[in-house]
């Protein structure tokens, strides 16, 4: 790794985002991932799924309390207990999850 030096009195030359470092992160992909069906592909997929999915079900969490609020302004029962019940299930996904 080469050492960054100083440039007279200009402070230090920081590295620079240029082709080289794309060359080099390619050849880091290359090795951390070989194929499309290596272990590590599938096991680096299988956790993007389950991070995206749990931010899906934790702002489905995060926004029924304005349904709450319809539902009970419109005094709707039947409303009120078919959102009940969906929000034991977002709840309890989320603490499966989580």
């Amino acid at each position: 790794m080469p050492r960054l030096e100083k440039s007279k009195g200009k402070g230090t030359d920081w590295p620079k985002l240029d082709w080289r470092f794309v060359q080099r992160f390619c050849g880091i992909q290359r090795v951390l991932f070989p194929s499309w069906t290596s272990q590590s592909v599938l096991m680096f997929g299988t956790l993007l799924g389950v991070t995206l999915t749990e931010q899906l079900i934790i702002y489905q969490v995060g926004i029924l309390p304005s349904h709450f609020y319809n539902v009970l302004a419109d005094k709707d029962y039947s409303g009120f207990r078919s959102l009940v019940g969906t929000a034991m299930v977002l709840i309890l996904l989320n603490s499966t999850v989580s």
